[in-house]
C-alpha cells in the first residue's frame, strides 16, 4: 500500500498538544481503500494517548468521493 502525508490541522495539533514547531504529518493511503479513487479525505482525531516516549493517535478519514470512512492509528515520538 502506497502512503502519502497530510499536514496536521491546527485543531488536531492543539488537541494532541503538539508544539506549533513540531513537524507532524498524518500518513494515509494514496488511494481510498473503498473506492480506489485518489484519497483527499476529511480527517478527524478520535483519540490520543501518551505511552512512554510516544503518543498514539487514532484518526477517521472520510473519503470525499465515496463518503465512506477508513481509519488509521499512528505513533509519534514525544520530544516536547
Amino acid at each position: 500500500m502506497e502512503l502519502k502525508s497530510l499536514d496536521m490541522s491546527p485543531e488536531i495539533r492543539n488537541a494532541v498538544q503538539f508544539d506549533t514547531n513540531y513537524p507532524t504529518k498524518i500518513l494515509i493511503p494514496t488511494l481510498c481503500p473503498h473506492c480506489k479513487v485518489s484519497n483527499n479525505p476529511i480527517t478527524e482525531l478520535i483519540g490520543s494517548k501518551k505511552v512512554s516516549s510516544y503518543i498514539i493517535c487514532a484518526y477517521t478519514h472520510k473519503c470525499t468521493s465515496c463518503q465512506n470512512y477508513h481509519f488509521t492509528v499512528q505513533r509519534y515520538s514525544w520530544h516536547i
